[in-house]
């Protein structure tokens, strides 16, 4: 195999960055802004119904007094 130039190597590892970040965000993302959510409500913040709807989250899951009910 030839040896490659250091423009092939920079754009070979430079596109495998590329893959690997858009797998990770795409995998990722959602889960780590839902792991946030769920760690502040551990915490004692206070949430709308919309944001848990958003999210994915069962109101039912979430303390009463920490859910502020919003008209849809």
């Amino acid at each position: 195999m030839a040896e490659e130039t250091p423009e092939q190597r920079a754009e070979r590892l430079a596109e495998r960055a590329r893959m690997y970040s858009a797998r990770f965000y795409k995998d990722n993302s959602a889960k780590v802004r839902t792991n946030q959510l769920l760690r502040k409500i551990q915490n004692g913040a206070r949430v709308k119904s919309t944001t848990l709807e958003q999210y994915g989250i069962p109101i039912h899951t979430v303390p009463a007094d920490q859910v502020k009910i919003m008209p849809n």
